[in-house]
């Protein structure tokens, strides 16, 4: 069974930059895990310091390891 796995993160808006480079290196890094299937990084448009990455795995068992 696929889980979704969704992280809010919030971080103060001087290191907006940063913290998007960060994920998309952890993008990176992931896409080489087995049991990864996709992922998403959403960001609000109300609140500039929030955004969510949503990952789908094979298995919850994927997801802990």
């Amino acid at each position: 069974m696929t889980v979704k796995i969704f992280i809010k993160r919030k971080v103060h808006d001087n290191n907006v930059v940063e913290l998007t480079l960060l994920l998309k290196k952890l993008r990176a890094l992931t896409l080489e895990q087995p049991g990864y299937l996709s992922g998403e990084t959403f960001n609000r448009i109300d609140k500039k310091d929030e955004c969510m990455v949503v990952s789908t795995w094979r298995s919850v068992e994927d997801w802990n390891s």
